[in-house]
């Protein structure tokens, strides 16, 4: 253990690429014959915690702001983990595609609660190399992650994958990978910023073919949103993503001056219910015609619209095919 100051650097990172830690390392796994309980600390990998919930539950009690991180071992944890708000960690899954949050009902990851008083409920938060898998039994508008409020916060590295679109539309109900923003809508005319983050390199609805697609991938603001411009997304990259989803790939319910600096780009947008995409690529319910957000250089199939509510003018070096025709560029539907 070395002294770096006043700070205790508290170990190596067992993922390749993870910095040093000067918080608190704790560990995670639900494999059986290691004695992992939640009445561990879960600060060794001796004395690891059962469960995402108990280490979350831990950090939260514990954490002194330095940055902690959480490393979940390879397993598929049939959680809903929840809190009401969360700094200043990362939770990182170790193994590629070997860590799983499998919920039974409900959110599989809810940060904040819908309905709350806003908040910033989740900065300074990383979520590295994790599946999250929609609830597997028949919920509307349960997402695999649900993050009220997001800042400073960066998810890459993970996947989101759902349910069957045949069998939930079918029963009236919504699939949704990530929503970021009180889906209920209750937060009315309240303002709601989220701001500078980065969500990289995720993959939302492609493993198991049509089977895992999203009624809609990602959703800033509720589903349902009317007052939209009370919503803000600034200084965000949405980037190097695949999306295959049934409806909506990426839903805007922002304002339009409140997503400055925020750019969608370097992503490939498809679906696997027919070849063509889903209904439409990436949408904004602003209303407005100048809207700031950044659309650039997407790779958007789409049945109905590519690219909708966004200005032309910020458009830029997308390639789209709408409906099935040859592919176009520097496309803008409305």
């Amino acid at each position: 253990m070395n002294n770096w100051g006043t700070f205790k650097y508290k170990g190596m990172p067992i993922v390749a690429g993870d910095p040093p830690c000067f918080g608190d390392v704790y560990f995670v796994t639900n494999a059986t014959g290691v004695g992992a309980y939640d009445g561990n600390t879960g600060l060794s990998p001796n004395k690891p915690k059962a469960t995402i919930q108990g280490a979350i539950t831990a950090q939260i009690a514990n954490t002194q702001g330095f940055g902690d991180r959480i490393y979940v071992l390879p397993g598929t944890y049939a959680e809903n983990v929840y809190a009401a708000s969360l700094s200043n960690v990362s939770i990182i899954g170790v193994g590629a595609d070997l860590v799983s949050i499998e919920p039974v009902a409900g959110h599989g990851l809810q940060i904040g609660a819908d309905g709350s008083t806003l908040g910033a409920e989740m900065t300074n938060v990383a979520l590295k190399g994790i599946t999250f898998q929609s609830a597997t039994t028949t919920n509307t508008e349960y997402a695999a992650v649900n993050i009220v409020t997001m800042t400073y916060s960066v998810i890459e590295d993970c996947k989101f994958l759902g349910g069957s679109e045949a069998t939930y539309a079918g029963l009236g109900n919504t699939t949704i990978g990530l929503q970021i923003g009180d889906r209920t809508g209750a937060f009315g005319a309240t303002y709601e910023l989220h701001r500078s983050n980065r969500i990289s390199r995720c993959i939302f609805g492609t493993g198991g073919g049509r089977t895992w697609e999203f009624t809609y991938g990602l959703i800033v603001g509720d589903v349902d949103a009317t007052s939209v411009d009370s919503r803000g997304f600034t200084a965000t990259t949405i980037e190097d993503s695949i999306f295959a989803c049934y409806d909506r790939a990426i839903e805007m319910n922002t304002g339009a001056a409140s997503c400055g600096m925020t750019v969608i780009r370097k992503n490939i947008i498809t679906s696997n219910q027919g070849g063509n995409g889903p209904n439409v690529g990436i949408e904004s319910n602003s209303g407005d015609t100048d809207l700031l957000c950044m659309v650039v250089d997407n790779r958007i199939t789409a049945i109905n619209d590519c690219i909708n509510g966004f200005s032309a003018c910020n458009c830029q070096g997308n390639i789209v095919s709408a409906g099935g025709a040859t592919p176009d560029t520097e496309y803008q539907d409305s």
